[in-house]
């Protein structure tokens, strides 16, 4: 790479923050790669490995895949409490499935205390940003009254925002 590609001296004012940014996202990218065996073959060890590294540096997707990998066992030990933790972070940041299944666990009660409330919150954190099935179990929810006082015009709500047609941006 010569100078007029790469000028250290046209860097941000907050380098630090610039070069761990691209750190994240690059070792977020290789976990991609190894669990979806894009351009190497599927290592769901090394998967995990570069999306923990990642998920320690605040990279929200790599954070809700780790949430994934110790709830699913996918190159990790099964660890619901780890995932719950992992989803959590992950859902801090406004990502939808993770807040979808924080919602989930606090339903079930897989690694955290059982919570109607903090489950309740958590699907409409989700289905406010357009995550369909946060939208569903919020309008079964309302329909029947899981949770929440029957409101049968909120649930046949949530029911349409869930139904209704998606355009996709492609991202």
């Amino acid at each position: 790479m010569d100078a007029a590609q790469f000028n250290l001296a046209k860097v941000p004012v907050d380098k630090a923050a610039a070069v761990a940014q691209g750190r994240r996202n690059a070792q977020f990218n290789l976990g991609w790669a190894y669990a979806n065996g894009d351009g190497v073959p599927v290592d769901e060890d090394a998967a995990a490995a570069w999306y923990r590294k990642a998920a320690d540096q605040g990279h929200e997707f790599a954070q809700f895949n780790m949430g994934r990998r110790c709830n699913d066992g996918d190159g990790v030990t099964v660890d619901k409490v780890a995932a719950v933790a992992w989803y959590r972070k992950a859902a801090e940041q406004g990502i939808p499935d993770a807040q979808y299944y924080l919602a989930l666990a606090y339903r079930t009660g897989d690694g955290v205390p059982v919570s109607k409330a903090s489950s309740l919150a958590w699907l409409h954190k989700a289905a406010q940003r357009g995550h369909v099935d946060a939208q569903y179990a919020l309008g079964v929810s309302y329909s029947t009254g899981d949770g929440v006082p029957v409101d049968k015009e909120a649930g046949l709500e949530w029911t349409r925002r869930a139904a209704a047609p998606r355009i996709f941006s492609g991202h």
